[in-house]
């Protein structure tokens, strides 16, 4: 399960902000707002589309998230 930590820590490893990793989404086509990735960043589960786009970008695995929002 990723931790809200390896969420950040992934972000911050590819020097993003977090409206860098907004505009990261969005690029992929899974608008999100800088709020929204705080919340997910504290815990917030993302939405499934939005999920597949973080696990892409952050190396990170979906099924992680999928397992988190169950």
């Amino acid at each position: 399960m990723p931790t809200t930590l390896s969420i950040r820590e992934q972000r911050i490893k590819r020097g993003w902000t977090q409206d860098d990793l907004a505009r990261e989404c969005a690029a992929k086509g899974a608008q999100v707002s800088r709020a929204a990735i705080s919340q997910i960043e504290h815990g917030a589960t993302p939405r499934p589309n939005l999920r597949a786009v973080l696990a892409e970008l952050l190396d990170l695995d979906v099924t992680d998230f999928e397992r988190q929002a169950s």
